[in-house]
């Protein structure tokens, strides 16, 4: 068994991860999630199923991935926190009550609560705030639930206070970011967090608009329903509605056709003269009916002013001969003249019709109905309020809306049955008609339901620990199993790799978030191949180290939104991304794992007895070969760097900020080389220089990108700042405490290390 026990953790690990790609079912009479939580949208430029919408949306408001619906209360009592919110105190489940397992809504259920379900999801505690003076302004101190430091509130708590804040953020905005408070930045993020739930709520809730043909009907408000009697839902079937419809038929087909032709009128203004054609202009800007989605709605009545003063002064004519031009049955039906004078209230009443429409193609986030043509190369999708004003003139609803008007309703009614059907034919009719974007969808659901990042991270953070552990009593079990499992978490970190690679079409470099990975992933395997030439557990521990650290900065980093973000212009090249920046980035991990091979140095030296010669003999082989190769790289990357720049921007250098980022880790790395060859530093000097190269490259990493100026800011940093200089003093501080005298290190007072030159 001590022989077998690390193969026996190994594939432990190794039989979870694979488990984790296992098709996902929901059981026989529940609603079908997992199925939709596969259909595709588009967002940010690309194709992404519903579940990478939810997963990066509830990043960007909450920081986790579910949502919390029990925990504490104060005295220790458990339970739902609609049970339990009036006794106060309230905080989420602590790292201790390890027999609590608190009921979560996923992903894709608390975004199908958001779209169907708007009055509960408004009860979750999602939005989260921790700087006091906002809390304090806010007057939300003693209120929300507590998570380690972190407070969480719901948007019925946040909404009377929007309105404030909003205006103090549209005064912030006016400042640049990198000179913003903690307050403001705080300010911002949460302005940010609730303009996007508010969008949420606005995708997928169908608010008018019927389909007669489908025998379907959108009805317009809740006030209406209510009134005929109805339950809850923008859907409603034929039978629930006939009583009703030939009221609401009559309706619907006069202000279509009020719409339609006023549409009409506006077009004619080519006609006026160039000073009406100015007057138009000023006002038909917030005019969003009749202009593309992305502005507001207002200032309906001095439109309608200007239209009414000039149709009845000076283009009656040309109006009566275009409502002539019209079919028979839409000629001036919504028109009713008396004399020269325009009735207003069909204006009024086409701006109320359209009005609803507006606020959600205006506000809706993913574009969730497919192009009408189902072109798999298209990016002319829509979102659903956009659809429904396109429906205004066409004598139907589109199918995908009607359907996900289908699913939507039956969620809010708790219908599995009507949800799994609408869920299954609209699958279905995507399937047959835009493939690609179904198996987009199933594809990149089932990355995210993989999760390799995350796996890798915790097998490095157990083999970090174990190798640390094998120091202690030098055990060759403790070791094995931690380089065995250092293996496996490199298996699983390519694979997540090349699963992004493929998902994307990219290599795989194209973000700040993605470097941070690959630069763990290659000094990961860099610290294994050193592991398998020397078996001393040095390897494993700085890869082991070096992997989990930069999964940790990556995990961070996703917080920002969606990590497969479409290319910035300058990085819109497969050529360029497969050489310099893999390259470069090359460079980048070789340089930080030389550095933390020294900080083994320094550590195990002072604190330890365990750094004999040999071991020390082994280290600064180690370095010095890295800091060699990483060199090569840095240069390299350099040099491509530079091509790429002529071939994009027609000159090879321009002492851009990330370029002097790229040349200082060349020259660092060069200099320290120097200074080996001409004996100007000797062992411990060679370590304390490969310590300050991971000032360098964090610098050149992350810094530049805080910098917001250059033609290579594309990395999404803000608030980093603090971290790089504590992460910088804290290696400051490694080298002061790498310089203190031998006669104080433990291994040398214990004889097991016997400097060059140093005389007890």
């Amino acid at each position: 068994m001590k022989k077998h026990w690390p193969w026996l953790l190994t594939a432990l690990f190794a039989l979870e991860a694979v488990m984790s790609l296992r098709p996902r079912t929901d059981k026989e009479g529940t609603m079908k999630l997992n199925d939709f939580g596969r259909l595709p949208v588009l967002l940010g430029g690309r194709t992404q199923p519903i579940n990478s919408v939810a997963r990066n949306s509830l990043l960007i408001i909450r920081g986790t991935t579910s949502v919390a619906l029990e925990g504490n209360a104060a005295g220790g009592a458990w339970g739902k926190w609609e049970d339990i919110e009036a006794k106060g105190g309230l905080t989420e489940r602590k790292w201790y009550q390890f027999s609590k397992r608190p009921q979560k809504l996923k992903p894709t259920e608390w975004l199908l609560e958001v779209f169907s379900k708007p009055a509960a999801a408004d009860q979750r505690y999602i939005f989260r705030i921790h700087h006091p003076e906002l809390l304090g302004q806010l007057e939300l101190t003693e209120s929300g639930i507590d998570r380690g430091g972190l407070r969480y509130y719901s948007y019925v708590q946040m909404r009377p206070h929007m309105q404030s804040i909003e205006r103090e953020a549209r005064i912030i905005s006016q400042e640049k970011s990198e000179r913003r408070t903690p307050y403001q930045k705080s300010v911002m993020t949460l302005v940010r967090s609730v303009q996007l739930y508010e969008r949420l709520r606005e995708s997928a809730r169908p608010t008018m608009v019927l389909n007669d043909e489908a025998k379907e009907f959108f009805i317009p408000e809740p006030d209406k329903a209510k009134e005929m009697g109805l339950g809850i839902g923008p859907l409603y079937s034929y039978s629930e509605l006939k009583p009703h419809a030939d009221a609401l038929l009559a309706e619907h087909d006069s202000l279509r056709q009020e719409y339609s032709q006023l549409s009409g009128q506006l077009e004619m203004s080519s006609k006026l003269p160039q000073s009406m054609h100015d007057r138009f202009a000023v006002v038909s800007n917030r005019f969003l009916v009749f202009r593309p989605v992305g502005t507001k709605l207002r200032n309906y009545q001095a439109l309608g002013e200007v239209w009414r003063e000039e149709w009845r002064t000076s283009f009656t004519k040309e109006i009566d001969d275009f409502s002539r031009s019209l079919p028979p049955g839409m000629q001036a039906i919504n028109r009713q003249r008396t004399g020269q004078s325009y009735d207003t209230n069909a204006m009024d009443r086409v701006l109320a019709f359209a009005e609803r429409y507006i606020q959600q193609a205006n506000q809706a986030h993913p574009l969730i109905i497919p192009p009408a043509d189902y072109a798999a190369d298209s990016d002319d999708w829509s979102n659903i309020g956009k659809t429904l004003m396109d429906s205004i003139r066409a004598t139907s609803v589109s199918e995908p809306a009607v359907k996900y008007a289908a699913m939507v309703t039956a969620y809010a009614n708790d219908d599995a049955a009507g949800f799994n059907s609408a869920v299954t034919g609209y699958t279905e009719m995507l399937n047959s008609k835009l493939p690609s974007a179904i198996k987009k969808g199933k594809e990149e659901y089932v990355f995210n339901k993989f999760l390799p990042f995350k796996r890798a991270m915790f097998i490095y953070i157990l083999a970090l620990v174990l190798a640390l552990f094998s120091w202690l009593n030098m055990s060759p079990g403790l070791r094995r199993a931690a380089f065995q499992l250092v293996v496996l978490g490199i298996i699983i970190h390519t694979a997540g790799l090349i699963f992004r690679m493929y998902l994307e079409r990219r290599p795989p470099v194209t973000n700040l978030y993605s470097s941070a990975i690959f630069v763990g992933w290659g000094a990961a395997i860099l610290g294994a191949i050193l592991e398998r030439i020397h078996k001393n557990g040095i390897g494993s521990v700085v890869a082991a180290a070096v992997g989990y650290i930069t999964l940790i900065i990556a995990h961070h980093l996703s917080m920002e939104g969606d990590t497969m973000e479409m290319m910035r212009a300058v990085l819109d090249t497969n050529f360029w991304l497969a050489t310099h920046v893999t390259i470069i980035t090359l460079g980048y991990a070789s340089t930080f794992l030389a550095g933390f091979l020294a900080i083994v140095y320094v550590l195990r030296g002072i604190l330890t007895p365990t750094l004999d010669n040999d071991t020390a003999k082994s280290l600064l082989r180690m370095v010095y070969g890295i800091i060699c190769f990483a060199t090569l790289f840095s240069f390299v990357g350099t040099v491509l760097g530079g091509l790429w720049a002529d071939y994009s921007w027609g000159r090879f250098w321009g002492w851009d900020p990330k370029e002097n980022g790229a040349l200082l880790i060349v020259l660092w790395n060069a200099t320290v080389l120097h200074l080996r060859w001409g004996g100007l530093i000797r062992d411990r000097g060679l370590m304390n220089c490969a310590i300050f190269g991971n000032v360098v490259t964090a610098f050149s990493w992350f810094g530049v990108n805080m910098l917001g100026i250059g033609l290579h800011s594309y990395g999404f940093m803000d608030a980093a700042f603090k971290w790089l200089a504590i992460f910088s003093a804290s290696q400051l501080g490694l080298i002061a405490l790498g310089s203190i005298p031998f006669g104080v290190w433990m291994s040398v007072k214990r004889g097991v290390l016997k400097p060059a030159g140093f005389k007890p």
